[in-house]
């Protein structure tokens, strides 16, 4: 009777064990699950992220490419207001050096009477 008993005990200690055994696989696999979902998650957010980046990194690229056309232009309109200047202000000044009123100096000159005044005081 002995031994049935004690047969008993280890049959029954040998499933609490094995028992044992899978719960903490089950944790264990649980575990890596939650693991590899994090995984997933944080190589999307790093992809998101590097997307993010390049399109800042385009956007910033297209506004300097602007902002170097926007100065080419500047430029452009400097020099031909300077020539304008070069050309202009000493044929109306001449103009009205020769006793001619301001607003047949600006229909000669194809410009505003308040643009020749302008001139006039400088």
């Amino acid at each position: 009777m002995k031994e049935v008993i004690i047969l008993f005990l280890l049959i029954v200690i040998g499933f609490f064990i094995i028992y044992r055994i899978k719960e903490k696989r089950k944790d264990r696999l649980q575990i890596n699950v939650f693991f590899d979902k994090a995984e997933k998650l944080i190589s999307t957010f790093n992809q998101t992220a590097e997307k993010n980046i390049f399109l800042l990194e385009e956007k910033i690229q297209e506004a300097n490419e602007v902002l170097n056309e926007l100065d080419k232009k500047i430029a452009q309109s400097e020099e031909f207001e300077e020539k304008i200047k070069t050309k202009r202000f000493p044929e109306v000044f001449r103009l009205r050096n020769e006793g001619l009123p301001i607003s047949q100096i600006a229909k000669k000159m194809n410009m505003s009477q308040y643009e020749i005044e302008l001139i006039l005081k400088q």
